[in-house]
């Protein structure tokens, strides 16, 4: 068949200037039998161009036709006449399966890759299908310590066009992790990277781990890799051998915002913020993190942060954190946070708990108040569940990828009186109530040449309770968020932002940037609601030096209670130094 294939291409060549000036007709030629499967997966008569074309789509027939077990079509009778090209085929008998039985594959391997006898009982042969089923028992053997297996069929027997087969399988010896040899840095413990990468010692070999190497310690901001990893077998037992470098991803930041102050013309406004991220603590991928923020002159906001990955060189991981609120003089809130989080690979599950604590900090004008005021002191704890997905091609100045999260609380909530407010407001209130809390964010980025990326960030949260207070609510605005606004200058239980961004990378770290973000905001406090759809416009560049990034952005942002001026424009500077 090949040979004859050949041939036709032979006779075809004298006809290709004609055919390149002119263009002609292929047309398929056969029994009627054999026109109605030619029609499954090419037209009987097409149009082509020159006889290289012609070859190709007798080539994918042909494929094709093997494919669905037509193993003994022929090509017959080819001729150029008028401007057409007619082939003549015969598909021949359709090869079918009279049985495939599993042979030496261990039934347990067959079941996992979904293998059922009855798919190979007077079913159509397939080739492809073969191929497939073998690829499946070998890649399920090299994720299941078999690196060197191998399948094949035995006991072939055809009759006419009936085939008959058993799967002869040799599993190889199993092959278990012995050890992780690191090169080129010696800030990083091989106990916790072998965790991290799933190649515990004396675990079983697999192949996919392996094969994502590369891609895990991208995601790793302190470690790059330099060469391909390399996998060496002896004894039964695999060795694999690294050759990475450190980069300098520990960050000291801060930034100083110089801006009018929109409650008063004409005067400066200027805020503060103080950020230190370690992110490879004891050589273990164990990373802290502080955030300090001045966003108003009687406000303050703390974060501090811990998170402690492969607990006891499990996939588990302890994330916790202490935030701290104080809200000018009227209030203070105070979030503790303990989570585990499973991961998998480029997917995560989380379980947490948090507790929120918020106290007025002044009461003065409150004493003979008849109802209750949207701030008060409550307590709330949540139970909650999360997933999170990263599939970027690097944890930092990405180019590509998506990822996000989607978290789920619920919680309970207690009201505590307020020995400064009448008894009367809380009379007839129920101090007990289950509150819930949606949040979630998606993002991604897709390069649109070598230079230019596009990037999008959608982030939304809901809170779901019948007795809401504004010290209860989401904050938003702010350079991580709404950019335009000042810090936290939105309060809301109901929220969505997109933020778009076209990004000009002229170095690698280092781009330009043009922004819109774009908002929904919502609450309703009884006699106090609000719903607004705030934007800002901007520019920034994020310029890396030896000794750190520098970052310039110019936002200008309106809404309902901010009109869109250059007057109220936000301009913000920062400096990381990375060591």
């Amino acid at each position: 068949m090949v040979r004859k294939l050949i041939y036709s291409a032979f006779f075809f060549i004298p006809a290709v200037a004609f055919c390149q000036n002119q263009g002609t007709t292929l047309r398929y030629l056969g029994t009627d039998q054999t026109l109605a499967i030619i029609e499954e997966f090419q037209p009987l008569q097409q149009q082509v161009v020159d006889t290289l074309e012609v070859v190709t789509h007798i080539n994918k027939l042909l494929a094709s036709l093997y494919s669905k077990g037509y193993l003994r079509t022929e090509i017959f009778g080819v001729k150029f006449e008028n401007g057409i090209f007619s082939v003549g085929v015969n598909a021949n008998e359709q090869y079918r399966w009279a049985y495939l039985g599993q042979g030496s594959v261990p039934e347990i391997l067959l079941s996992k890759i979904g293998y059922r006898e009855r798919f190979y009982i007077e079913k159509p042969f397939k080739y492809g299908e073969l191929a497939r089923l073998f690829k499946k028992i070998v890649s399920q053997s090299e994720n299941t310590g078999y690196p060197f297996s191998s399948v094949r069929l035995d006991s072939i027997e055809v009759t006419g066009h009936i085939v008959q087969a058993t799967l002869n399988y040799t599993s190889g010896p199993l092959i278990t992790y012995d050890s992780l040899i690191i090169k080129g840095t010696n800030k990083v413990k091989v106990k916790w990277l072998m965790s991290y990468l799933e190649m515990r010692p004396g675990e079983v070999f697999n192949q996919s781990a392996v094969a994502k190497i590369n891609s895990r310690i991208s995601k790793l901001s302190f470690l790059e890799m330099t060469s391909p990893p390399q996998v060496t077998f002896q004894n039964s037992q695999a060795t694999i051998s690294l050759s990475l470098k450190d980069v300098n991803a520990n960050r000291i930041d801060g930034v100083v915002g110089v801006l009018p102050n929109a409650q008063n013309d004409g005067k400066l406004l200027v805020t503060g913020q103080f950020d230190l991220s370690i992110k490879n603590l004891f050589n273990s991928g164990k990373r802290l993190e502080v955030e300090w923020q001045r966003l108003k002159p009687l406000s303050q906001f703390l974060n501090i942060s811990y998170h402690h990955p492969n607990i006891l060189a499990s996939p588990l991981h302890l994330n916790t954190f202490y935030e701290l609120l104080k809200e000018d003089t009227t209030f203070i809130n105070r979030n503790a946070f303990i989570g585990f989080e499973y991961q998998v690979s480029a997917s995560s599950v989380s379980f947490f708990t948090r507790l929120k604590t918020s106290r007025l900090l002044s009461t003065e004008g409150l004493e003979d108040v008849l109802s209750l005021p949207e701030v008060n002191d409550f307590n709330l704890n949540y139970y909650g569940i999360g997933y999170g997905l990263n599939n970027f091609n690097k944890s930092v100045n990405r180019r590509s990828g998506m990822g996000g999260y989607l978290e789920m609380a619920v919680g309970t909530k207690k009201i505590r009186r307020n020995v400064s407010l009448p008894i009367e407001v809380y009379e007839g209130l129920e101090l007990n109530t289950v509150q819930y809390q949606l949040e979630g964010l998606y993002q991604y980025y897709i390069p649109l040449s070598k230079w230019f990326v596009f990037h999008q960030k959608m982030k939304a949260g809901k809170i779901i309770n019948d007795q809401l207070f504004k010290n209860d609510l989401f904050r938003v605005g702010g350079l991580r968020s709404l950019r335009g606004f000042n810090e936290n200058y939105f309060f809301a239980s109901d929220y969505i932002i997109s933020n778009l961004e076209l990004q000009l990378h002229f170095e690698e770290n280092s781009s330009l940037f043009v922004f819109y973000d774009q908002s929904y905001l919502y609450f309703d406090l009884g006699e106090n609601s609000m719903s607004d759809y705030p934007f800002g416009v901007g520019a920034g560049i994020n310029f890396s030096s030896k000794a750190g990034i520098v970052s310039l952005v110019y936002a200008i942002g309106k809404s309902e209670n901010q009109a869109f001026s250059t007057r109220l424009s936000k301009f913000h500077f920062g400096y990381i130094a990375k060591f």
